[in-house]
């Protein structure tokens, strides 16, 4: 039995991201399941991005539905047709992800856009709640997830349908720059003080363009967005792949190892620094690293200060960009707050700020 630890909530759909039963009803006999009906709706909790929903049918069947929220959105935010993209390539490819099984483009039937794939049982953690599990399990759950990762940046994406995914090159610096325009227009709706975030972009504008690399990535690579097995400690599944495209690898990695740059007992975004590690038989970030590049056969990071600024300012800005929508009334999940979501982002950018100060003084290790 799955512990209830690791089960996303579930409510009863009641808010604007709510489904419209009898449209769907009537889809998903003509485009999923001509033989059984919808019995059940109801909507996960905890993600902030796109609306996501477990559909249960009268033969205990159940399917995932993962839509765009209503409302105004930011440029180029909520692609869940590249989503669907991607892991239909990646599962042909043996690679861990739900299987996809409709893309529907009539906003007519729940509002929006969706797509329908199979459902996966089994646990998911958050980079603190690991502390709950098992503690033998744990250097294993951290090894499954830089293999999968690794198995991730392996494919020879050239050879895929997803050649063309992505622009090759530039990645780090392209993706300064957007995410520079993301945050700057949620600036209007907030009124706090940006002056970390905007050193921060103006700094990576300058030490980013050297930096470059290609593979399939997943942009938000993290315990959050994967599905463990319900009782041994191995990934069954990655979801949640909006940021997907062709980038740089390490911009991945370097945004799985944020935790451990972030204080354990920070009050709005806690992390792993500050714990013992050994004693709590988790793998230390130098031993994450060398995990990678073996499973990539890398001989070594240059530059890994870089990369962990670049991942905080991106996720700064991905947080801000969430406070903004909050601000809005425009939010996929009851968990947002519009308080702590700009606390945490403006702490993001601070973390990498002095990151990336510490990197120019020298005083980081690598």
């Amino acid at each position: 039995m799955v512990n209830e630890l690791y089960t996303p909530k579930l409510i009863i759909p009641g808010t604007e991201n709510s489904l419209s039963k009898t449209r769907l009803k009537k889809w998903f006999t003509a485009e999923i399941d001509q033989n059984n009906e919808i019995i059940g709706i109801r909507q996960f909790q905890g993600g902030m991005s796109n609306p996501t929903y477990l559909i249960e049918l009268s033969s205990k069947v159940k399917y995932v539905l993962r839509k765009k929220p209503h409302g105004k959105l930011l440029p180029k935010a909520h692609s869940i047709d590249r989503e669907y993209k991607v892991m239909d390539s990646i599962f042909k490819l043996g690679f861990p992800v739900p299987k996809m099984l409709k893309y529907c483009h009539d906003t007519s039937i729940v509002g929006t856009e969706f797509f329908v794939m199979n459902h996966i049982e089994g646990r998911v953690l958050s980079e603190t709640s690991i502390l709950k599990t098992k503690k033998h399990d744990r250097y294993k759950l951290y090894e499954s997830m830089v293999e999968t990762l690794g198995q991730l940046h392996r494919v020879n994406w050239r050879k895929t349908e997803l050649k063309d995914f992505g622009k090759p090159g530039g990645y780090l610096l392209r993706q300064t720059r957007i995410w520079t325009r993301q945050y700057q227009s949620a600036k209007s709706l907030l009124a706090l003080d940006y002056s970390d975030i905007e050193w921060l972009g103006n700094w990576l504008n300058e030490h980013v363009a050297q930096l470059d690399d290609n593979s399939i990535i997943h942009g938000d690579f993290r315990f959050g967005n994967s599905i463990l097995h319900p009782r041994y400690p191995k990934i069954k599944a990655v979801l949640d792949w909006e940021l997907s495209t062709i980038g740089h690898p390490l911009s991945d990695l370097s945004y799985f190892c944020l935790p451990y740059r972030q204080p354990f007992d920070d009050k709005f975004s806690p992390g792993l620094k500050g714990l013992n590690l050994k004693n709590e038989n988790i793998p230390s970030e130098v031993e994450i690293i060398e995990q990678y590049c073996i499973s990539t056969g890398r001989k070594e990071i240059s530059n890994w200060p870089v990369y962990l600024a670049f991942s905080f300012f991106r996720k700064a800005a991905i947080i801000l960009g969430v406070a903004a929508r909050t601000a809005q009334g425009n939010v996929s999940s009851e968990s947002a707050d519009l308080t702590r979501d700009s606390a945490r982002g403006l702490s993001m950018a601070n973390l990498g700020k002095k990151i990336a100060q510490e990197f120019e003084k020298k005083l980081l290790p690598f």
